[in-house]
């Protein structure tokens, strides 16, 4: 899985792998204007604008509350993230 947080202000900004485990995330190199740098995120999507392999979700100051920009998770997928959802849910199983 890779992780990415994109501030409304800036690039994107890859984060580390355990990100992923944890209930909010320090991006390196970016600071919210109430002067913290913590995001957590809210909202879960898959994002129209990716491949049919990636979510997203409104990143989130947990200090102030504003929505400061856009957490990625891109993940590994077959049929994309709805066609395997659907295949899993299933009668026919794959090997």
């Amino acid at each position: 899985m890779k992780l990415t947080f994109t501030p409304f202000d800036g690039s994107p900004i890859t984060l580390p792998s355990e990100a992923s485990k944890q209930d909010s995330v320090s991006p390196d190199g970016w600071i919210c204007q109430c002067g913290r740098g913590t995001v957590h995120g809210g909202g879960k999507y898959i994002d129209p604008n990716a491949a049919h392999d990636t979510y997203a979700a409104r990143a989130i100051c947990t200090n102030c509350g504003q929505h400061v920009g856009i957490l990625r998770a891109k993940v590994s997928t077959l049929f994309g993230i709805d066609e395997d959802k659907r295949i899993a849910r299933s009668y026919v199983k794959i090997y």
